[in-house]
C-alpha cells in the first residue's frame, strides 16, 4: 500500500506541475501578444516625450542666446565640465550645416530610439533653389516611420509633433 500511495502522489504532483507550466505558458504568450498589440502606441508615446524634450533644450538654448547678448554660436557648459558649441541663427534657434547636425547639438544622443533609426529629413519649400540650412525655408524632419515623427522649424523654433 506504501508503494501505491507513492505512486498517485508522485503521480498528483507531475500533473500539478505540467498545469503550473501550462497556465504560465498561457500567461507568458497573452503578455507578449499584449506588449505587440501596444508597440506602436508605446513608440508613439515615447517618441513624442523626445520631441518635448528636444523643444525644451531648444527654448532652453534660445533663453541662454538672449542671456548671452545675441552670439552667432554659443558655449553651452555641462554639469559634467564639457563643453560644447551650438550654432544659432540671427533669431536664436539652433542651426547647423545639417538636420543631423542640429538633432546631436540639441539632444547630443545618437539618432536612434529604442533600438530603432531616426530618420532625418531637411524639408525645403517648393520653388527654393537654396539649399543652404541657414536659409529660412527649412525645417527638419525627425521620423521613426511615416506615421511617427516631429518637424523643428528652423525660422521659428517650433517643434510640430505628428499626432
Amino acid at each position: 500500500m506504501d508503494v501505491q500511495a507513492k505512486a498517485i502522489g508522485r503521480d498528483k504532483s507531475m500533473t500539478e506541475l505540467l498545469v503550473i507550466i501550462i497556465v504560465l505558458g498561457l500567461l507568458m504568450a497573452s503578455f507578449i501578444s499584449a506588449f505587440f498589440e501596444q508597440e506602436e502606441e508605446i513608440n508613439d508615446v515615447g517618441f513624442s516625450a523626445l520631441a518635448n524634450n528636444f523643444a525644451s533644450q531648444v527654448q532652453a538654448i534660445r533663453g541662454q542666446w538672449m542671456m548671452d547678448g545675441r552670439p552667432s554660436r554659443l558655449i553651452l557648459k555641462e554639469v559634467s565640465g564639457r563643453q560644447s558649441t551650438v550654432v544659432v541663427n540671427h533669431l536664436g534657434w539652433v542651426t547647423a550645416e545639417s538636420c543631423q547636425a542640429i538633432w546631436h547639438s540639441v539632444l547630443d544622443i545618437p539618432l536612434t530610439f529604442m533600438n530603432q533609426p531616426v530618420g532625418v529629413v531637411a524639408k525645403i519649400v517648393a520653388g527654393e533653389d537654396n539649399l543652404d540650412l541657414t536659409s529660412q525655408t527649412h525645417s527638419c524632419r525627425y521620423a521613426l516611420n511615416e506615421l511617427i515623427f516631429f518637424d523643428y522649424m528652423l525660422l521659428s523654433g517650433k517643434v510640430v509633433v505628428n499626432k
